[in-house]
């Protein structure tokens, strides 16, 4: 009872309301907001003010973000204003994950513990080859990197081509490919992969080096392209402690980006890959949505754009393997309850890319209500306890 009474003060009152009166200024006064306010009014046949009130009152009503609202195709004054329960904003799902998980997350944020976690518990994640540093680096066993042969021996060792990763970064910030490109790199080729080396890191920003995945050879077939598209997976431990699937999805690439992300994070544009969603039970997909790279609104899709192939026919594969995986997974990340696990199917199996705890949801339906009550239950349970 004292919480609530400290939720509901007036100090607490006056500064949830400077807040959203700030977020509010800060959203509308963007430059680029309004250009995709024009841009929506001139796709959905209606007014910039129509546009504009609608995106207020889904703020309003459900914390929409101008910016969600118009991705996800709600700007539309023409839809019926209960579309929005279809949906989740960030807020109050972030808002729910923070009632649900322990505020412990280290795990999560942090993607050399992360590989080190998951490794204690025998989960599947790609290879580790180094860890680099401004302050110092390591090959993964510990043995330093110092002098420039400690380099050169290091960059030999290499495969053809792996991943520099930043540590603490997310949304396919900063992650690059790198390599010789050869099973037997000249002499060259090595010290030029060396020097490249040293140069990742700066100060304050740790890369890890990490083994390149490749997509499953039918989810090649599907997107054209060997990169990993990985599924979005998300799970739940309810008061049975028994983790439970709460929705998927699938973020198919279209190009020949090493990564699947709906937008880009140094630009804010939107890629044009698509998120697929699978039946929960099979792994079939049935409904495949791609936003439109002008950030307003998104059409469903039948064939993928580069091969042609018909998303109705794609079934993912080692679908039940990666059920269970995630399930496993969850009971080791206890006493975080929900999860968003990024994970690649690739030839061999499902690989762990990622656990979100405040996971990002690109899913609509049925799967956002039975999710949102399902939280809802749980965040009341563990309130009451």
């Amino acid at each position: 009872m004292g919480n609530n009474c400290r939720m509901y003060s007036l100090p607490g009152l006056v500064q949830s309301a400077f807040y959203r009166s700030w977020q509010l200024l800060t959203c509308f006064s963007s430059l680029d907001t309004w250009r995709r306010i024009r841009l929506a009014a001139r796709r959905y046949e209606s007014s910039v003010p129509a546009v504009a009130g609608r995106l207020l009152r889904l703020y309003l009503a459900e914390r929409f973000q101008p910016e969600e609202a118009l991705t996800i195709g709600l700007a539309d004054p023409r839809k019926p204003f209960s579309d929005r329960s279809n949906h989740f904003s960030g807020e109050r799902l972030h808002a729910l994950e923070m009632a649900v998980n322990a505020p412990d997350r280290a795990m999560c944020r942090d993607k050399l513990l992360f590989d080190l976690y998951c490794r204690h518990f025998d989960l599947p994640v790609p290879d580790l080859y180094g860890v680099l540093s401004w302050f110092g680096s390591r090959r993964a066993d510990g043995t330093p990197l110092a002098t420039e042969a400690d380099w050169r021996a290091f960059a030999r060792t290499l495969p053809p081509s792996f991943l520099a990763k930043l540590r603490g970064g997310n949304m396919g910030r900063n992650i690059h490919a790198m390599g010789t490109g050869s099973d037997d790199p000249t002499e060259d080729a090595v010290a030029t992969l060396a020097r490249e080396l040293r140069a990742i890191p700066k100060k304050g920003e740790d890369y890890l080096i990490q083994e390149r995945l490749y997509a499953h050879e039918a989810i090649t077939r599907l997107t054209g392209s060997r990169s990993v598209s990985t599924i979005r997976i998300f799970t739940l431990i309810s008061d049975d402690t028994t983790p439970g699937i709460y929705g998927a999805y699938l973020r198919t690439i279209i190009g020949d980006s090493v990564t699947d992300n709906v937008s880009d994070y140094r630009t804010g544009k939107y890629t044009g890959n698509i998120i697929a969603a699978p039946d929960m039970e099979t792994g079939r997909i049935e409904w495949a949505w791609q936003p439109y790279t002008d950030g307003v609104g998104g059409r469903l899709v039948d064939k993928h754009p580069r091969t042609g192939e018909a998303f109705a026919d794609f079934t993912v594969p080692h679908w039940s393997a990666l059920c269970d995986l995630v399930k496993r997974a969850a009971s080791c990340f206890m006493p975080l309850r929900f999860i968003g696990w990024d994970v690649a199917i690739t030839p061999d199996g499902p690989v762990l890319i990622e656990a979100n705890e405040l996971a990002q949801n690109g899913l609509s339906g049925q799967w956002v209500i039975a999710l949102r009550q399902a939280l809802k239950a749980e965040a009341a349970r563990l309130n009451r306890a």
